[in-house]
This record gives structure tokens, C-alpha cells and sequence, in this order.
């Protein structure tokens, strides 16, 4: 009689054990696939963010771009307006 319940015992274990390694197996794989969309979505954060700084580069630099335009456009316009006062002041200098 108590063989027959060790017997059981054993075989209720070992099926245990193979639903386990069954888990197991599935675990791996899922971890696998989340593993690689993690690394997936990293780079591609890190991707996002180097054009982000690009852009932010480009963008600084259009703007700087923009108020030289700006300055040039009424230091040219001033001359046009005042055109004797440049001259006093170009006088003045020589």
C-alpha cells in the first residue's frame, strides 16, 4: 500500500516537473520577444532623439540665420533713411 502512494507521489511529481519545463520554455520565449521589442523601442528612442537634437541644431541655426537677415536688412534700410548721418559718421572717422 505504501508503494502504490509513493508510486503516485512519484508520477504526480514528475508531471509537475514537466509542466514546469513547459512553462519554462514558454517563459523563454516570451521573455525573448519582450527582450527584443525593448531593444527595438531603445533604439528607436534613441534614434528619435538624435534628430531631435539635429533638428533643435538646425533650428538655432536658422534663427540666428533670420536675425542677421534682420539686422542687415535695417542697418541697409538706416542708410537709406539717414543717409547724411552715415556720411557725418564715416567723416567723423576718416
Amino acid at each position: 500500500m505504501h508503494h502504490h502512494r509513493v508510486q503516485q507521489e512519484k508520477l504526480k511529481l514528475n508531471k509537475d516537473i514537466d509542466k514546469l519545463k513547459e512553462l519554462h520554455k514558454q517563459y523563454e520565449s516570451k521573455y525573448q520577444d519582450l527582450s527584443n521589442k525593448y531593444e527595438a523601442a531603445m533604439k528607436e528612442k534613441m534614434l528619435l532623439k538624435l534628430e531631435k537634437d539635429r533638428l533643435v541644431a538646425k533650428s538655432s541655426a536658422l534663427q540666428k540665420t533670420v536675425e542677421n537677415v534682420k539686422q542687415f536688412h535695417n542697418e541697409k534700410r538706416d542708410l537709406l533713411i539717414f543717409p547724411l548721418n552715415s556720411l557725418k559718421i564715416k567723416s567723423r572717422r576718416n
